[in-house]
């Protein structure tokens, strides 16, 4: 069976958690396993429920994105980090990766560009979930393709 992506929502919007909650549930390579308002609960939250995947909104009061994606990253074993906001950039991409950040979407396109992004960061999943169901449905050949720039 393969391993789904353990994921932890962060944004202080709780219509956008539950709405990109909802959203990400329908993925059978995610498991939503936490959901935090803030930076600070998010690192407590990093440190108890260990995921593969922390999403993280940008504009947060007291520490935003940049700085939850920088304290996370300095951890061992550190899970990877997407920056997701409504003020995409070149110079908040470049700003997101200096932070350590390994993906930033923005949230006005999160469900065109999520997906490709998380496929990227994790292709043991998504090869490994591919090939059961080229096992289960053999007459489905289309692969998955999309843009993660």
């Amino acid at each position: 069976m393969t391993n789904r992506i353990r994921v932890l929502l962060v944004d202080d919007n709780d219509g956008y958690l539950q709405g990109v909650s909802t959203w990400l549930r329908g993925g059978a390579m995610l498991e939503i396993v936490g959901r935090a308002r803030t930076g600070e609960e998010a690192l407590l939250q990093v440190e108890r429920l260990s995921p593969d995947l922390v999403l993280t909104d940008l504009s947060m009061s007291g520490m935003n994105g940049f700085e939850v994606a920088r304290q996370i990253k300095m951890k061992p074993d550190a899970p990877r980090v997407i920056v997701v906001t409504f003020h995409d950039s070149e110079a908040l991409r470049l700003e997101a990766f200096a932070a350590g950040a390994d993906g930033l979407v923005d949230k006005a396109q999160v469900t065109e560009r999520l997906m490709p992004v998380i496929h990227s960061m994790f292709p043991e999943q998504t090869h490994e979930r591919s090939q059961r169901a080229k096992t289960i449905r053999p007459k489905r050949e289309k692969g998955f393709t999309g843009d993660v720039s």
